[in-house]
């Protein structure tokens, strides 16, 4: 290989043109990023069997609700509304919804805001099948959550004017 070969081969190391060597370059910035930062976690998985390393961060705008920001390869197939498992180092699972995907337009890795879950929601489905997921759910205390739904002879019965919101993962069949 001549001086000049040399010379292309490493001009062209990260791609042919500027775009290619700035969404290359910023690639592998994150996975440096990744396998150097203290926030990096290993072995996160989503209740779909996926596992994966990524970077959470805790976002300082919401440290009040309880939401941060998930950091993912660009290769990682999770999508919003997946609940994510995340052993913590006593040995406790945390469930974490993965509520929006913040839009880039480098794409050099992906953004998720995700928020912990903190109820196990069960409901009977249409063809009388008891399903449950984990859920975040939302009231001035928990008290009105226990409020909203009052069990009467093995039926809940909802009560009227009591506020709660609850926000569900993505159904992962169609039988939820």
């Amino acid at each position: 290989m001549n001086y000049l070969e040399a010379y292309f081969s490493r001009l062209n190391h990260y791609g042919m043109n500027i775009r290619e060597r700035i969404t290359n370059g910023g690639i592998r910035t994150f996975q440096r990023w990744k396998s150097e930062s203290p926030h990096t976690v290993p072995s996160l998985s989503v209740e779909r069997g996926l596992y994966f390393d990524g970077i959470i961060l805790q976002s300082k705008d919401k440290a009040y609700q309880k939401i941060m920001h998930l950091n993912v390869s660009n290769d990682i197939p999770i999508q919003v509304g997946d609940i994510m498992n995340w052993e913590l180092e006593d040995g406790t699972v945390e469930k974490w919804l993965l509520l929006s995907e913040e839009r880039k337009t480098n794409g050099t890795y992906r953004t998720f805001d995700i928020i912990r879950c903190n109820y196990l929601i069960k409901w009977i489905n249409d063809k009388g099948y008891l399903r449950q997921s984990w859920a975040y759910v939302l009231s001035s205390t928990d008290e009105k959550v226990k409020g909203n739904f009052r069990t009467w002879h093995n039926l809940i019965t909802p009560q009227p004017n009591k506020y709660a919101e609850i926000i569900m993962p993505r159904p992962i069949d169609e039988n939820s």
